[in-house]
């Protein structure tokens, strides 16, 4: 099995993508795609079905993964997941098209879509085609992909049954990943508390030579000391003095307030004296519990060295608050997300966020809203293939893009209502500021979200 697993990982290869092409013609042709979403970063999921049965594909295009799996069951998270290619929801997969001595092939939908998956390493992505034209990617980074000419591929479309290609697939997905992750998280644990590690020693060698200077100068109680044994002389205006130092025999130069008497000077470095006492105590006490810590982390680095999965690993790095956990997709998002109706409604969090909900996240036959005349938040609705959207849930949509503007406590307010197609942001905008080329305004009531 061992070197089965090799051979799937150093084939991004031609070979191992026309099989899976091969297979997937057998599973996929007839059934419609009932799910398309992402629930963790770089990772896109896509569930079809029919009467007879589920199917799924699972595409980790993560740089450093870059491979497909084919589970049985998928579970989709109840939050933190985001729909993409909705468009392509509810659609029949009329055949899967190889493309000849390439790493890529395509699935074929009704009304001319063709959603093309590329396999190349850390170039892998997905690309939703539309007569032809590219019309979406899923890696938005991949700004080449949005160039793709789909005729350009030479198809070969040959059923052959390749006995168990996408379970064994799906087998070398979990092992080559799950031992992906395991590293990339220990990795990360390691930098983390090597940096901790780091410091506490840094502090330790300060703070030990900043003890030892305090432990062996002359303290300053001793000075108050010796000045005190010398109030007979009669000095002003002195800015220091030259004393014996009857501790160890020897004269010493001790700085003076001029304007003080040496009682008035004495006082002051006894107050030194007792602040000092107590900056040592701490040291001594701060010196103790890092050395502690230092222990305590470097056990640490071996047990997560240990460790053999990334529950234990996440456990014992929260529990230090080493790394913080990573977030959920839908905490990335920019964007609050609503229903009415069974539509969704997106609402833009910030000026910044505007501008990747409208240029990264709506789909070009979405609606996009906007309090006219006004800073605010973008808000969208989202398009559903064969419907119309309601003139209901543009007013609702609208009442929310009034609400979360600056015009929010106006009676009425004009909202602009156009096709997200109509916006564009020309280069040197400030963030959330945009063009739109064609508007349609209704007035409506600003109304708070649910």
């Amino acid at each position: 099995m061992e070197n089965q697993l090799i051979d799937y990982k150093s084939a991004t290869s031609v070979e191992i993508v026309s099989k899976i092409a091969s297979a997937l013609r057998i599973k996929l042709i007839g059934k419609l795609l009932i799910e398309c979403f992402s629930q963790n970063k770089d990772e896109l999921i896509l569930g079809f079905g029919d009467a007879k049965e589920d199917c799924w594909i699972k595409a980790n295009f993560d740089v450093e993964i870059g491979l497909l799996s084919f589970p049985e069951i998928v579970s989709r998270a109840k939050k933190n997941s985001v729909d993409i290619f909705a468009i392509l929801k509810n659609l029949k997969v009329c055949h899967v098209h190889y493309h000849q001595n390439e790493r890529s092939f395509h699935l074929e939908f009704e009304q001319n879509y063709d959603l093309i998956f590329k396999l190349h390493g850390k170039n892998s992505n997905l690309i939703l085609v539309q007569h032809f034209k590219t019309i979406d990617v899923f890696k938005h980074n991949l700004q080449n992909d949005f160039k793709i000419d789909i005729l350009n591929y030479v198809h070969d479309n040959q059923v052959v049954k390749y006995e168990n290609i996408l379970e064994n697939l799906t087998n070398f997905y979990s092992s080559f990943t799950k031992d992906f992750y395991i590293t990339k998280q220990k990795k990360q644990a390691f930098v983390a508390l090597q940096t901790k590690i780091k410091s506490i020693e840094k502090y330790l060698f300060s703070a030990k030579t900043k003890l030892n200077i305090l432990e062996n100068h002359l303290s300053y109680d001793k000075i108050g000391h010796i000045l005190m044994a010398n109030l007979h002389l009669n000095i002003l205006n002195q800015n220091a003095i030259k004393l014996m130092d009857f501790y160890t025999n020897l004269e010493i130069e001790i700085k003076l307030k001029p304007l003080l008497s040496l009682q008035k000077n004495a006082e002051i470095y006894y107050r030194k004296a007792k602040n000092q006492k107590i900056e040592v105590q701490k040291t001594i006490e701060t010196i103790a519990t890092k050395e502690k810590e230092l222990v305590k982390l470097e056990m640490l680095l071996s047990e997560i060295n240990n460790a053999e999965n990334i529950k234990e690993i996440t456990q014992k790095t929260t529990n230090e608050k080493l790394l913080v956990p990573k977030q959920k997709i839908a905490q990335q998002t920019p964007y609050h997300e609503h229903e009415h109706e069974g539509f969704k409604i997106w609402i833009g969090k910030n000026a910044q966020q505007n501008d990747v909900l409208t240029l990264k996240f709506a789909h070009k036959e979405d609606l996009w809203l906007h309090a006219k005349d006004s800073p605010g938040s973008h808000v969208i609705i989202k398009f559903q293939a064969g419907k119309t959207i309601p003139k209901t849930v543009i007013e609702q949509a609208a009442s929310w893009a009034a609400f979360f503007s600056k015009r929010k406590n106006e009676g009425l307010v004009p909202v602009i209502v156009t096709s997200k197609k109509f916006v564009r942001k020309p280069k040197g905008l400030p963030p959330g500021s945009v063009i739109v080329d064609k508007e349609d305004v209704i007035l409506v009531k600003p109304q708070k979200t649910d």
